[in-house]
């Protein structure tokens, strides 16, 4: 893992996250905030671990933070909240994600501090 920590550290730009303007809705269960900034940060992050678990889908890099999660369809009106801000990326994590009945358990597997 140290190759990839030092290719995390070195990718210096692309770490300054601009949140928002607005809420929106990632799928019909997910409600979120656009980050933008850290496209780079990200491609990075996949170039790393192409050899950890699986490689990500065929699609899009969405930069966001995620508000919340619905087992059903998200209330109308739930999207559109104004929300702003900025923000800088201190580290990144390998984590661990698994769907189970009783909703998303995520597991902190290393850490990597950039800069």
């Amino acid at each position: 893992m140290l190759r990839e920590e030092e290719r995390l550290k070195s990718s210096v730009l692309g770490r300054k996250a601009e949140a928002g303007p607005a809420t929106r809705l990632l799928g019909n269960r997910i409600v979120m905030v656009p980050v933008a900034g850290l496209d780079r940060l990200a491609a990075t992050v996949v170039d790393a671990t192409d050899e950890v678990g699986e490689p990500p889908g065929d699609r899009a890099f969405t930069g966001h933070l995620t508000l919340a999660r619905s087992k059903g369809p998200v209330p109308p009106g739930t999207a559109g909240t104004p929300v702003a801000g900025s923000f800088e990326v201190g580290e990144v994590c390998l984590v661990r994600s698994r769907t189970l009945p009783e909703g998303a358990v995520y597991e902190t597997l290393e850490r990597f501090r950039l800069g």
